[in-house]
């Protein structure tokens, strides 16, 4: 486990909470915490279902991961809330290939290749940069269905969620976006919030003139 004792629950803590605006009062009309079926995953909070509330985010009781005839993890997305699931877990699992097959676009994959960067250093990248990553992920704990958050389009088949302007303030990636491929959501890019990526000082090049192109390499692939 790369992210030893943080525990993947963390994300789906509020999974359950829906804001009426009619005195703006919270509640909790349903929690059910589809992340334990996964490793690591516990929770203390009893499960409740069958409250009158009709979640889109329920898969029929079948997990999102799942079990290919050969013994290989199948992962399931169907809303923005579990691409952010299988991005989360497959980085606190060290899955660096299961993330590039089946959590990453290939939208995405394309873009980076043309840019002459192997996709697999997108999670390399999330992984040097998991404080923020993970910081986003707890502000937005149940996806496009935390309050105060929407999924919505922004061209090609694309929709993004993401933090408004007030709580992304300071943060290094501010939201999600998304494209449905063959049936499921892949990842497309996680946006990056107003605060810039840390840059290291550059070493002096012996070779004048020559640059690995990785200087330059973005989370947000364009």
């Amino acid at each position: 486990m790369r992210r030893a004792g943080r525990t993947n629950l963390r994300i789906a803590a509020l999974a359950g909470l829906i804001v009426t605006c009619a005195g703006c009062e919270t509640r909790l009309v349903k929690y059910d915490p589809f992340l334990a079926g996964l490793p690591g995953a516990e929770s203390q909070t009893p499960v409740a279902r069958d409250l009158g509330h009709t979640d889109p985010r329920q898969m029929n009781g079948a997990s999102i991961r799942r079990e290919n005839p050969d013994g290989t993890p199948l992962l399931v997305a169907k809303s923005g809330l579990h691409v952010m699931v299988h991005t989360y877990n497959t980085l606190v699992a060290d899955e660096k290939q299961l993330f590039v097959e089946q959590v990453l676009s290939e939208r995405a994959k394309q873009d980076a290749i043309a840019k002459g960067i192997d996709p697999g250093e997108i999670f390399e990248q999330l992984v040097r940069e998991w404080d923020d990553f993970e910081q986003l992920c707890l502000l937005m704990p149940a996806g496009e269905f935390t309050p105060g958050i929407y999924l919505r389009p922004v061209g090609g088949r694309v929709q993004r969620f993401e933090l408004d302007s007030a709580s992304a303030r300071g943060m290094r990636f501010k939201g999600f976006e998304i494209v449905m491929e063959k049936g499921n959501y892949r990842l497309v890019r996680v946006v990056e919030g107003p605060r810039p990526a840390k840059r290291k000082p550059k070493a002096k090049d012996p070779s004048p003139g020559t640059n690995s192109g990785l200087d330059s390499l973005s989370t947000d692939p364009k």
